[in-house]
């Protein structure tokens, strides 16, 4: 075993379904600010505590944007299975999206900063333009074999309505 060759350049990885059903990356906005319920006791910008392999829970909420309310997906800090502190939002044109998201957990993968060291001048003019910038990929999803049953159940469609029809079968006897 000592003379085994070494390892390839790049080995495939088995496919971990259960951990990252999706692989989707979000973009967390507004990180920086200390309103709409981001700052808390502890902080006066809750979004500042974010760094990389932090969990956040995703929560469809109602927001007052210059007196209208609107609808925004919110990205709470979770630490110990508890949600924390607001610290941003996903960007406004994932709100038409905001049934899948509620309830998902993820991961923040790179938070952007200002710094000319750290970030190309792209990533820099985003991390300004947006008030606090930072990628998360989602780790669960919230759509569980239950939720997609009832949805189905609420549509009016039964589990057997999309099976295959099978001649033996006591249902299909009359065909």
């Amino acid at each position: 075993m000592a003379d085994s060759p070494p390892p390839p350049f790049f080995a495939p990885r088995p496919v971990n379904y259960a951990t990252h059903p999706t692989g989707v990356c979000v973009e967390i906005v507004g990180t920086l600010m200390g309103d709409r319920g981001r700052s808390c006791e502890e902080h006066a910008v809750c979004g500042s505590v974010l760094e990389p392999d932090m969990v956040v829970r995703l929560r469809k909420v109602q927001i007052l944007v210059e007196g209208m309310e609107e609808t925004a997906i919110a990205c709470y800090w979770v630490t110990d299975g508890i949600d924390r502190c607001r610290v941003g939002f996903l960007m406004r044109h994932m709100v038409q999206h905001a049934d899948k998201y509620d309830g998902a957990l993820a991961q923040v993968t790179r938070v952007f900063s200002g710094n000319e060291e750290e970030c190309s001048k792209t990533e820099r003019k985003l991390y300004h333009h947006n008030r606090g910038y930072c990628h998360a990929t989602i780790l669960s999803s919230p759509w569980t074999a239950e939720r997609v049953a009832m949805k189905k159940m609420r549509r009016g469609k039964r589990d057997y309505d999309f099976e295959q029809v099978n001649s033996d079968d006591e249902r299909y006897s009359k065909w």
